[in-house]
């Protein structure tokens, strides 16, 4: 089968505990002492805001963008974005996949993030997920959820140092338009079967599973 009808990926959910969470190791992270630079995190808040971003997310995200359920914090220096982060509430849909993630009313899912490829290193993701998770909790947000790929050991170390946690597992394809999902642990479809087939399959993470 042609590489292209077919995706397919196993990946962990991992949630962050915002009122537990050690943000002092990330927000503390120190930039080299030779860099002199001055940062600036922001929500982007207005679609004008989304051109810098074009370099380090996909058209398919911006396009997505909604400064409300479907937001980015981004990392701007000199007015250029170094590093992204875009988080869900209420609810995210994976359109190459197939799948559907329905999410408490206070709960987030970080779906997606990057640092422009010469910035890396450099302490951009720690201190982006480190405000993310200080705004996160200022509006009363109580849990960050993310699905990691297995095998993706940067990411996970990334998250683990804030006190991220698995609390289940999916393995889901997605062929000719119809996804095949099988969930573990903390990660269910809304009738509690762990294993559905269908032209988009709604997963409960977190504490609606």
């Amino acid at each position: 089968m042609p590489a292209g009808l077919l995706r397919a990926r196993p990946f962990t959910v991992y949630a962050i505990d915002l009122y537990g969470a050690s943000i002092g190791a990330s927000i503390g992270t120190a930039l080299a002492p030779n860099i002199q630079i001055e940062e600036r995190l922001t929500w982007i808040e207005r679609p004008e805001q989304l051109a810098p971003l074009t370099s380090i997310s996909s058209a398919a995200t911006r396009d997505a963008w909604n400064p409300v359920k479907h937001r980015a914090l981004a990392t701007l220096r000199g007015g250029e974005a170094v590093g992204v982060a875009w988080i869900a509430t209420g609810g995210f849909t994976e359109q190459q996949l197939g799948l559907r993630y329905l999410l408490a009313d206070d709960e987030a899912w970080l779906f997606a993030a990057a640092v422009r490829s010469d910035c890396r290193r450099q302490g951009v993701y720690g201190r982006l997920l480190g405000e993310a998770i200080r705004r996160l909790t200022a509006e009363g947000y109580r849990r960050l959820l993310m699905g990691v790929a297995i095998g993706n050991r940067p990411s996970l170390r990334a998250h683990e140092r804030v006190g991220a946690q698995a609390v289940g597992r999916v393995f889901a394809a997605r062929s000719l338009g119809v996804t095949v999902c099988r969930g573990q642990g903390t990660v269910s479809t809304p009738a509690g079967r762990r294993l559905s087939v269908g032209r988009q399959v709604t997963l409960c993470v977190g504490d609606r599973a």
